[in-house]
Formats: C-alpha cells, sequence, structure tokens
C-alpha cells in the first residue's frame, strides 16, 4: 500500500488460530515486564525494580534499558533466567548484603524513583518499548508502599502491567526482591480494612474498620498507626469482630490526630500490612461496608453501615475515542460514478413547447411521471452499429418525425462538499445540451437557443459517437445538493431524416481526501435518565479526561450532554445539540477509565472500555462511537454496549477505474483468470452489480459471472478471515441481493478475499483495455475495498465514502433499546482442567435493573445435547456444579440469565456458539516445568483448521486456552 497510514485496530493471531482466552482478560502481552518495585524504603534501604521474565527461556537483555524515571542499560551478555527475576537497584551492594544472589543484582541506576508516581519504561535494545508502569501512590494505586517501607508488587506477573487491579503492596517490609511476590492464596490474607474516616483535625477524630471475611477476626493481633506522626503503634484490644461488624477507634487512641494527607496504617503482628489509606480532606468511607471504592461524606455513620446520597440518574451513554483516520494519499483519488452509462431515466420526445424549461430540474419537484421510463442509452438504429448501446430505443417517435429528445436521470450526492471535480463523458450522435440542477454545463453541436423541436447544428461520425468523449465540468460541483439532484440532457440529431441517433451519459466525479481530525472529534455523552433535571454545577469528568461543569449546567429529564475535546469544532457539525468543553487530555485508543464524579468528588458513574473482547471493536477507529444501549444497565460491561449504526449516513456509489493489462512480473498469466477483492483491514461493506469489461470503449464484453449476486454466492470463493461475509437484501430494494462483505482482518494475495473465475474461463489479454466497475456501501470499519485482476494486475484501493459526523452526539443513540437483559461478568470454572469423576464448579456475576430472576448453567460434551443446572445466589454470585465427566471428555457450557420481566441474556454473549469449554485431564500436560498451553477447540473447528482450503485462512476460530492447566 506505499505508505499507506490507515489503521484501526491491532490484530492478534496465533498461526491461523484465534483463541478465546476464558477467564484471562489482561494477561501481559510481553516477554519481560516490571514485576516490583520499591519507590519509598524504610531508611537506609536501597530503592529497586525488579524484572521477571514470563518466558520459558533465557532472554538476552544485552543494551536493554531501564528510563524514564530512572536510567539504566544492560551490559553486554546479561541474562535473565526462564520463570526468574532479576532486581536493579540505586545501590546494588546492600541488596547483595540482604541475601539476594549476586547473580540476580544489577545497578547502580541514576535517578531517583519519585513517592509521589512515576513512569518506568523496560526498553528493548531496538528501541521497542517492552513494558511500562505509570505508578502513583493515591487514586487507584495503593497507598501502603509510600512511607511503610513494603514494596508496589505485582500480583499475578501473568496480567498486564496497566491493570492497577494487578498492583498491591508487599506481605512484608523491604519486598521480595529476586522472589516470587506472594504465595497463591493472598488475598485471604488481609480479612480487616479501614471503612470509614473521618475529616482531618477535628478534637473527635474517629476511625472505623470493617472484617470483611466470613469468620470472626481476633483485633488482638492488629495495630493502628497513624505513619511518621505516632511514635509507636496503637494495639487494637483483644477483642472478636465478627464477620461484617465494624469496630471504631478514636484519635486519642490512636495518639495523634492526622491531617489531611497522613497516612493511616493497620499492622499485623507478624509486621505485615492489613491495610493502609489517606486521610482525605473530608469524611469518607467505602459503599458498601468493605468495598473498594471510597466515597467522601457529608455526614458520618462510625459503627452503622455506610450509605453515600448519589444522583444515579445521569450516565455515560456514548463515547466517541478513536474516530476513523483516512490514509494521507499522493497519488490518484477515488474516481465516483454519479449517473453509470447504464442508468434509469424518465425520456419524453416533445410535440410542442409547452414543457417549458422546468425539465432541466431547476425547478424541482417537476412531474415526469407521463414521461416514458428506460434505461440509457436513448437512441435508434435503422440498420447496423448502435443497437448495443441502446437501452431505450426512440424510432417510433422520432425518426422522421422529431429530431430532439428531453431526458431526465435522477442521482443521489450524500455529502457535495467530498467532491472535488466532475466530468461528463458523453456518447452522442449528433449533438446535445446537458443541464444539471437546471443549469447548462455542456454541449456539442448545439445551436446557440435550442428549441423544443431543435437538431444538431453538425453530425458526429458514428465511429467517435460511440467513444465517449470527456468534457470536463468542475465548475459544476458547486450546483450539487445534498440528497437529490437531476441530470437533464436534450438530444439532438442532425436531422429527422437521420439513419440513427444515441445518446447515452456517464457522470463521474473526483473525492477529496478528507482527513478528519481525530482529537477535535473525540467527546463523551452523558445521559439524564431520569424523570427530573439534574444541576452539574461543580461536578466534573476525571481520569482518562479532565472537565468540570460550571455553574448553572443543567441536564434536563431525558436530555443529552456533551463533553468534546474541541466544542468548537463539534458545534459546527451538530449546531443544534448541547456541547459543552473543552476538556483537558485524551481519550485512549487501547482502553481508558472515565469517571463522573458529582460535586462532593464521588463517581456516580464510571466506564472502563476496552478496544476488544466483549467491548465493539468498530468503536476503535472503525467509523462509529460506543454506544450504550440500555440507559439502566451496567455501563461497565463491555455487553451493555454498541458501535453506532452508521449505514445510514452513507448512500450506494458507482465507482469504475480503467486500465490497461500487462503482463504480470510474479508468475504465468495465463493459468489464473480470476478477479479478486477484500477490504485492508476489519469492516464491512455492501457491494453490487461487479463488473469487468473488457474493451469498454469498443465491443464492451462482461466478464464476471454472478456479479449481481442474483444466483446468491455461486461461482464466487469467498474464503479466509472474509468468510463470514454474506448475501443479503439491499437496504434500499429489499427485492435485490447484494453482497455483503464482512472481513476479519486484511486481504491478501493468495487467500482471506473473495474471488471469482472468469464467465467460460476466459483469459486476461495483455495490451487489452479493462474497465472494473461496481457499486459499493461503506457499512462500518475499513473503508479500504481492494479490487484487482489476479497476480494483482489492474490493481487499486478504492477509499469507500463515510460519513464525517458519526455517533450521535446529544441526541438518542442509534443502537438504543428498552432492555438489554442482565449483564453478567466474571465467568470462571474450578479446576480448569478436572480429573476423572471431579465436578466442575462454574460462577457467574449478574445484574439488571429488573432484577435477576433466574441464572441456569447449560453444558453438554462435544456434540451431543446440551443440559441445564439450575444457579444459585449469593449476593451477585450464581454457582452451578457440572457433573463428572470421562477423560479427555470436551465440555462446552454457557449461561442463561433472565430479568424480572422475562428478558434473557447469554455469557459468553455467544451462547450455544461461544467457546467456554473445557477437558477432562487427559494425561497429556506438560510436566517439564515449562510453560503449558492446552488449546480446547471443538471437533468441528479442529476440522475446519485442518482442511487444505484453509490453510493459508487468518480467520479466527474459537477455542479456550488454558495456562499451565490452571
Amino acid at each position: 500500500m506505499g505508505g499507506m497510514k490507515y489503521r484501526f485496530r491491532r490484530n492478534l493471531a496465533l498461526a491461523s488460530l484465534c483463541v478465546a482466552i476464558a477467564c484471562s482478560a489482561g494477561w501481559a502481552d510481553s516477554v519481560v515486564v516490571v514485576n516490583e518495585i520499591l519507590y519509598h524504603p524504610a531508611a537506609g534501604a536501597p530503592e529497586w525494580i525488579e524484572l521477571y521474565n514470563q518466558m520459558g527461556v533465557d532472554i538476552d537483555l544485552s543494551g536493554w534499558s531501564l528510563a524514564g524515571a530512572v536510567d539504566y542499560t544492560f551490559v553486554e551478555g546479561t541474562l535473565i533466567r526462564a520463570g526468574s527475576y532479576l532486581v536493579v537497584a540505586s545501590q546494588p551492594e546492600l541488596l547483595r548484603a540482604q541475601g539476594v544472589s549476586a547473580s540476580q543484582v544489577f545497578g547502580p541506576f541514576s535517578g531517583k524513583l519519585d513517592n509521589d508516581g512515576e513512569t518506568i519504561r523496560l526498553v528493548g535494545n531496538s528501541g521497542r518499548l517492552l513494558d511500562r508502569v505509570q505508578y502513583g501512590d493515591d487514586g487507584d494505586w495503593p497507598a501502603a508502599p509510600d512511607g511503610t517501607g513494603v514494596s508496589l508488587a505485582r500480583i499475578d506477573p501473568m496480567r498486564g502491567t496497566d491493570d492497577v487491579a494487578n498492583w498491591t503492596w508487599s506481605d512484608q517490609v523491604g519486598g521480595t526482591p529476586g522472589v516470587a511476590n506472594f504465595p497463591a492464596a493472598r488475598v485471604a490474607d488481609r480479612p480487616l480494612r479501614f471503612n470509614e474516616i473521618d475529616a482531618p483535625g477535628g478534637d473527635g477524630f474517629q476511625i472505623e474498620i470493617v472484617n470483611r471475611i466470613g469468620e470472626a477476626v481476633s483485633l488482638a493481633d492488629y495495630r493502628l498507626a497513624v505513619q511518621g506522626r505516632t511514635s509507636a503503634p496503637w494495639s487494637l484490644p483483644a477483642t472478636t469482630l465478627a464477620p461484617g461488624r465494624l469496630y471504631v477507634a478514636s484519635g486519642s487512641d490512636l495518639g495523634a490526630i492526622p491531617s489531611e494527607g497522613d497516612l493511616l496504617v493497620l499492622w499485623r503482628g507478624d509486621d505485615s500490612i492489613c491495610d493502609a489509606v489517606r486521610v482525605g480532606g473530608m469524611a469518607r468511607g467505602r459503599v458498601p461496608d468493605g468495598a473498594d471504592v471510597w466515597y467522601n461524606e457529608e455526614s458520618t455513620t462510625f459503627g452503622a453501615p455506610n450509605a453515600a446520597r448519589l444522583c444515579t440518574d445521569v450516565v455515560l451513554n456514548e463515547i466517541h475515542y478513536h474516530p476513523l483516520t483516512l490514509p494521507v494519499t499522493t497519488g490518484s483519488q477515488n474516481t465516483v460514478t454519479l449517473v453509470p452509462e447504464v442508468a434509469a431515466a424518465r425520456i419524453l420526445v416533445p410535440l410542442d413547447g409547452s414543457t417549458g424549461a422546468g425539465w432541466t430540474g431547476g425547478a424541482e419537484p417537476f412531474d415526469d411521471s407521463t414521461w416514458t421510463g428506460g434505461a440509457t442509452g436513448i437512441g435508434f438504429e435503422t440498420s447496423t452499429g448502435y443497437e448495443t448501446y441502446i437501452g431505450r430505443d426512440t424510432r417510433q417517435s422520432m425518426y422522421q418525425k422529431q429530431g430532439s429528445v428531453f431526458v431526465r436521470i435522477g442521482f443521489d450526492v450524500a455529502d457535495p462538499d467530498r467532491l472535488e471535480s466532475l466530468s461528463l463523458w458523453m456518447r452522442y450522435d449528433d449533438g446535445f445540451v446537458a443541464y444539471l440542477n437546471g443549469r447548462e454545463i455542456a454541449r456539442a453541436n448545439a445551436p446557440e437557443t435550442p428549441a423544443w423541436n431543435a437538431v444538431a447544428a453538425t453530425s458526429h461520425d458514428d465511429a467517435e459517437a460511440v467513444i465517449f468523449q470527456e468534457f470536463p465540468i468542475s465548475d459544476a460541483v458547486a450546483l450539487l445538493k445534498p440528497g437529490r439532484n437531476i441530470l437533464a440532457i436534450q438530444g439532438l440529431n442532425v436531422a429527422t431524416t437521420s439513419s440513427d441517433f444515441l445518446i447515452q451519459p456517464r457522470l463521474e466525479a473526483t473525492e477529496k481526501v478528507v482527513q478528519f481530525e481525530p482529537e477535535s472529534s473525540t467527546w463523551i455523552e452523558l445521559h439524564n435518565k431520569g424523570l427530573e433535571p439534574v444541576d452539574l454545577s461543580g461536578w466534573s469528568l476525571n481520569k482518562a479526561v479532565s472537565y468540570t461543569f460550571p455553574e448553572g449546567t443543567l441536564l434536563a429529564s431525558d436530555g443529552y450532554l456533551v463533553i468534546a475535546k474541541d466544542a468548537d469544532y463539534l458545534k459546527g457539525l451538530y449546531p443544534d445539540a448541547l456541547i459543552v468543553g473543552n476538556f483537558a487530555g485524551r481519550l485512549s485508543h487501547s482502553g481508558e477509565v472515565v469517571v463522573l464524579e458529582d460535586g462532593l468528588g464521588n463517581a456516580v458513574d464510571r466506564v472502563r472500555y476496552f478496544d476488544g473482547g466483549t467491548w465493539p471493536i468498530y468503536a476503535d477507529g472503525g467509523g462509529c462511537s460506543l454506544e450504550l444501549m440500555d440507559a439502566r444497565a451496567d455501563n461497565d460491561n463491555g455487553r451493555a454496549w454498541a458501535a453506532s449504526d452508521e449505514s445510514a449516513k452513507v448512500t450506494w456509489q458507482t465507482f469504475s477505474y480503467r486500465g490497461i493489462a500487462a503482463k504480470s512480473p510474479v508468475g504465468d498469466d495465463s493459468l489464473y483468470r480470476e478477479f479478486v477483492l477484500g477490504l485492508l483491514d476489519e469492516g464491512e461493506v455492501l457491494i453490487d452489480d461487479l463488473r469487468v469489461i473488457e474493451d469498454p470503449g469498443g465491443v464492451a464484453t462482461d466478464l464476471l459471472q454472478n456479479g449481481d449476486f442474483t444466483r446468491g454466492t455461486q461461482a464466487w470463493r469467498i474464503i479466509g478471515n472474509h468468510r463470514h461475509s454474506r448475501i443479503e437484501p439491499d437496504p434500499d430494494d429489499s427485492g435485490n441481493p447484494v453482497l455483503h462483505l464482512i472481513a476479519a482482518g486484511p486481504t491478501e494475495h493468495m487467500h482471506n478475499h473473495a474471488e471469482t473465475t472468469f464467465a467460460g474461463g476466459r483469459a486476461i489479454q495483455n495490451g487489452r483495455e479493462y474497465e472494473i466497475r461496481f457499486r459499493a456501501r461503506w457499512v462500518a470499519g475499513s473503508p479500504l475495498l481492494h479490487t484487482r485482476l489476479f497476480f494483482n494486475r489492474l490493481a487499486r484501493t478504492t477509499i469507500l465514502p463515510t460519513p464525517q459526523k458519526t455517533g450521535t452526539p446529544g441526541y438518542r443513540n442509534s443502537r438504543s433499546v428498552a432492555n438489554i437483559g442482565p449483564t453478567c461478568s466474571g465467568l470462571r470454572h474450578e479446576p480448569a482442567v478436572p480429573v476423572v469423576r471431579e465436578r466442575v464448579h462454574v460462577s457467574v456475576q449478574a445484574d439488571d435493573p429488573d432484577g435477576v430472576a433466574s441464572v441456569t448453567l447449560w453444558y453438554r460434551l462435544d456434540g451431543s445435547v446440551w443440559r441445564s443446572v439450575p444457579m444459585e445466589q449469593s449476593d451477585d454470585v450464581y454457582t452451578g456444579d457440572i457433573p463428572p465427566q470421562i477423560s479427555g471428555a470436551l465440555v462446552q457450557f454457557y449461561v442463561e440469565a433472565v430479568d424480572g420481566l422475562g428478558r434473557s441474556s447469554w455469557c459468553p454473549a455467544a451462547g450455544p456458539e461461544s467457546f467456554a469449554q473445557y477437558r477432562v485431564a487427559d494425561g497429556k500436560a506438560r510436566t517439564t516445568g515449562v510453560h503449558n498451553y492446552r488449546i480446547v477447540m471443538r471437533n468441528e473447528q479442529r476440522d475446519f483448521l485442518y482442511d487444505p482450503t484453509n490453510l493459508m485462512s487468518n480467520d479466527y476460530i474459537g477455542a479456550t486456552l488454558i495456562y499451565n492447566e490452571r
């Protein structure tokens, strides 16, 4: 594609296999990762950064470096062993003195790790960024590592670095340099949490602690401290705290009244930290008790359950985070056929001058219902020559009777501003005057003022008359209007006695390549789903972007408010929408957290979107916004969102190009007689009326079979990552079948495309002219349609028109529905690989504003009938068991949830067609200690994978990947 810059989504592949990884979203895509950071050590201890090798082989770190917060370059010959650890320290000799193996300790690094937060980058010897940590000491990041001497530790070294939930503090002061951070069951080791904290500075300062586990806990083993303010931690009394119960301590118990920013620490008897939190500027508590999220409080509830007064009517409703960016091109532009050479027309051979001038398109609507309908060209032939060009024969009404004919052709233009030039191509015998929307645009051999019965001023040679002559009319671009346009032509014969006559137009335009403003057109939409207006004064957006709503900002009931990166730009596109801005920061293309906070700073809504998984892919640069389908649903769940429907914003357009077939440099042209088309990335387009025309200016032989798809996919081979394409009704004409071309990835030379063999096996003749012509309409994703003859002859990438105004900012979402059913998450089965006679425990979380009426676990052996098990509820978690199966059995399962109104949903979303599955232990697992990957694939997918026809397919094939049998 020679410098093509368009790309909207990363493609991940495992050979020709795509694996659906059950319960493993967020796994790290890396080799060596930052695993532990001691950025605020105890006095006299060194700072250090620990790396972990995720691979099953040793990795040579020669020339790799740490950058950002600190700088260090690994010397030649540095190795990190498979599954092992390496530490880079500010004072490596101190770590060695602590007993860390000398072979694992490197340094010193230059620079210092900031206690307030910093970015650490791991860079390969080629300059590639391999891992990055942007740690902090507030917000979602744990506060304990900032001042207590514990480290910031990764919970699972195989999970994503940028997932803050995968980081916590070490169980011991000084961390665990050079060894694993935690035993597998560490999560259960922290039973107590701070649950409510008073506003700082008051004499009546209080702290509340909650027991968040299901058994009683003795407080005698715990101590409280204000880090750096108290000489020694205060020991809690020797009492027992029952599950869910609260304990309240006062400032006098602590020995100090904390100030804003002070760190409260709950120590255990073994000098590990059970919890730590900073004192805020006002009172705050966890809601519900023991949960992860803190809320600022207007009044405290010490000793009683916490409650937050939140307005939950306003929700994050639509996010446009990655606009479609078209490629920068320096070559030829798209040629768009507005009126094809065979077009529907209304035709009148006038009998008098009563028609007036209104028929030329300047006085629409014009009533031409009494005119004759037909297809261009228009004319007659009394002997031979023009008959193959004539779609509507006018011999009876013109020959020896009349020298003029009026022709009206209607055509649609979606966005005239996208067009840069116009050309009228004419086959004519003998003259004509052409009009566009009532204005004259071109003429040939016509009298100065043609009357209704005028004839041509001179004749046009028959041999030249059948060759399209170009009339450049770029000034006429300004005459085009959005929607319906009229091309009108008065055809002129040289005399009423002339033996032949022909008028056949083709109107073409070249498109501007519109480079959208990616940052300017990003925005976030709020929706008030409540019955009353909401005053947003002092509310704010935070995390990914920052914006504070000014005083007097009111969001009406059922209203929409858009916060834009560039409010003026967006208002120019949507002048009637309620738009404010500009927000600071940017919306990441790969995923981000957006938080809406009220005037107290409490999160009233939070969405963490992603660019894949359960989240719609076309919102990631595919020309669509991210739309919430049901405003009442859990909008932090990808299944509640959909890519906006943009298909109605574009219309069918005809595209054509010509070229001389030349010998291919890569093979024998005579062996391959195919036409090939495909998309250059994930996307969907509609295709119809495909033609490959040999000698288009002469005999015009059509080579394609079933180019109009009236016989379905007969004569077509649609393979690889384009195999999900289908024939469906034209959205504008239900009786017309069209090809809905669907690509899961980019087309390629030998595979992953749609192809057809020419009728009769006809070969392409080098040196001969060919025309490739088709109608197309973009739907979603990539607009880059590649067409060619085999061996890449006459290849062209056509940029299909896409709407500049995407999404529905300020208006009802295009994908809005009243009820999507329950949203489910956290689907999990344990054990991952059961042994014979072992039951499998399946759990899932389900939520619905109308309540969850029932949850059912469905399972089956591969290829057998489905069986069901009712799932039992504990809070919002539902559990059920699959009975034991024989060795090697493949079990597929999914969950069906039904809400209080009877609406159901599946998890995974594809239900019976999804790929949540496991295989009973069969003795094939690797036991060498090196990584073991179990790919669980049903027979249907396995057989498809091994079919020789699919050898070069890059399509995704569903499976479950189980790592190390767990």
